[in-house]
């Protein structure tokens, strides 16, 4: 199960963000996500650092694409709670990937906001991960492995 395999961090949140406009790319990936998923996302307050409304989404694999499965209840959401916010976090909830090696495997995600990059991370893994693994937080070395 991997958590958190990104997080990004938007500015200028205000009337111009726009949910549909944002996209994680898993190109370069040598695991698939699943269909669908979850995604936490918190809009806050630069200044403060105060978080303004947080919420849990889903989102929808298309390739290798992850969109909000509904980017018009995000904005709307985001329009109605978002208060002094004027930037996001997001964080995705946990999944396990399919296509596991039983060597090197790779998650790759690029975020972008109206097509271009905002951020990227990537995390290697040997063996496929166990389906009842503890979560696993970002790169995390203490991941559990099938078989250990």
């Amino acid at each position: 199960m991997l958590q958190s395999a990104t997080q990004g961090r938007y500015a200028a949140l205000a009337n111009s963000f726009d949910a549909a406009s944002f996209i994680i790319d898993t190109s370069g990936s040598s695991v698939t996500l699943p269909a669908q998923g979850n995604v936490n996302i918190e809009l806050t307050s630069s200044s403060t650092g105060s978080i303004q409304a947080s919420r849990t989404f889903a989102w929808v694999r298309m390739g290798t694409i992850l969109r909000l499965a509904d980017a018009n209840a995000v904005n709307a959401w985001a329009q109605q709670n978002g208060g002094t916010a004027d930037s996001f976090k997001y964080e995705l909830l946990p999944f396990y990937p399919t296509g596991q090696g039983a060597n090197l495997n790779t998650l790759t995600t690029t975020s972008k906001y109206g097509g271009e990059v905002q951020a990227s991370a990537s995390t290697t893994w040997r063996g496929p991960l166990c389906p009842n693994a503890d979560a696993i937080r970002g790169v995390n070395p203490k991941m559990r492995y099938c078989g250990q």
